[in-house]
């Protein structure tokens, strides 16, 4: 099954992935301090093309359960993961404030500019069985 969380940065994504067994996690997050060498101050168009060139052929080729740890925040970004990974599939919406989102951001080792995380939350689309999951889940806090 493939597993799409969809949630802002600090919304519980990555700390919910830690408690999961026997998944796979593909996290574009680790990816890119593989092909930046560490994590970046910048994001170069080249570099976060080759980031999601390797996310998306680790996620064609992983095993049967998969977490893809992004924020996959819209539709068209969903569509695509569904379309890599065909069968199977469950969206967890991490349904938080952006508010605790963003004191959450504050105590990360990797903080995201404030009006980032803002422009984040107004693209969020919320998760839909319409666009072709099985299960859809949410998770509030």
């Amino acid at each position: 099954m493939l597993i799409i969380p969809v949630g802002l940065p600090g919304s519980g994504k990555s700390s919910f992935a830690d408690t999961l067994n026997g998944i796979e996690i593909i996290s574009p997050d680790e990816i890119r301090l593989e092909v930046y060498d560490g994590y970046p101050s910048e994001l170069i168009r080249e570099k976060e093309e080759e980031v999601w060139r390797v996310a998306y052929k680790r996620l064609e080729n992983s095993n049967e359960n998969v977490y893809f740890d992004a924020t996959n925040l819209t539709i068209a970004r969903r569509k695509v993961l569904l379309q890599k990974k065909p069968g199977k599939s469950k969206a967890i919406f991490f349904n938080v404030p952006v508010n605790i989102c963003l004191k959450r951001n504050k105590k990360r080792d990797k903080i995201i500019p404030r009006k980032v995380i803002i422009a984040m939350a107004d693209k969020l689309e919320e998760p839909s069985f319409e666009e072709g999951f099985d299960l859809v889940e949410v998770k509030r806090r």
